[in-house]
């Protein structure tokens, strides 16, 4: 990114680190704190040791109860912890100094990457491939219709020798039948 994205970057910085004064409870200090969240991840990205950082940020210290029938701590705001942000605040202009903003990747074309070389070279890689599972699929189904066909092909001729041994047995009975001489 240019330089004058990285300026404009740091006065947003500076100017949460002035706004950090102007909180005066938890709730404005999870606010602002959300804020700076957001504005850091677009600066310097969600990876960032300063992001995990920020997380561990809190506006508030434990404070142990005095009752002496009670043992318990509650959460209480703390005006000091503004200084902790303060100091992240300026470890994050420090970053951005040194190694500018986050370039902030435009999603669009998957294959920009790619020259026309190495598109041409996975267009072909992926024809072929195509083809040859079409053709391993369709060798696969030509079989099966082979198979088939052998099989409707024995059941015919198991049929069909059984019809010959039929007609057979009924040759012999109508001649039977010829040479029997009928009765008076």
């Amino acid at each position: 990114m240019s330089k004058k994205d990285s300026q404009n970057a740091i006065e947003v910085l500076k100017s949460k680190s002035l706004e950090i004064d102007k909180i005066i409870n938890v709730q404005q200090g999870n606010t602002w704190k959300a804020s700076l969240l957001a504005t850091l991840i677009s600066y310097i990205g969600n990876d960032s040791a300063i992001i995990t950082r920020l997380e561990s940020l809190y506006f508030t210290k434990r404070v142990s109860s005095n009752s002496p029938n009670v043992i318990s701590s509650t959460n209480v705001y703390d005006e000091s912890k503004k200084d902790n942000f303060k100091n992240l605040i300026e470890s994050a202009i420090n970053h951005i100094n040194t190694h500018g903003i986050l370039k902030n990747e435009t999603k669009g074309n998957m294959f920009k990457s790619f020259d026309n070389a190495q598109l041409v070279g996975g267009f072909f890689v992926g024809a072929t491939l195509l083809f040859g599972i079409g053709n391993f699929f369709g060798k696969i189904e030509k079989d099966r219709e082979i198979v088939e066909t052998n099989n409707k092909l024995q059941l015919l001729e198991e049929k069909y020798q059984n019809l010959i041994k039929t007609n057979e047995s009924l040759k012999i009975e109508n001649d039977t039948l010829k040479i029997k001489p009928k009765s008076k």
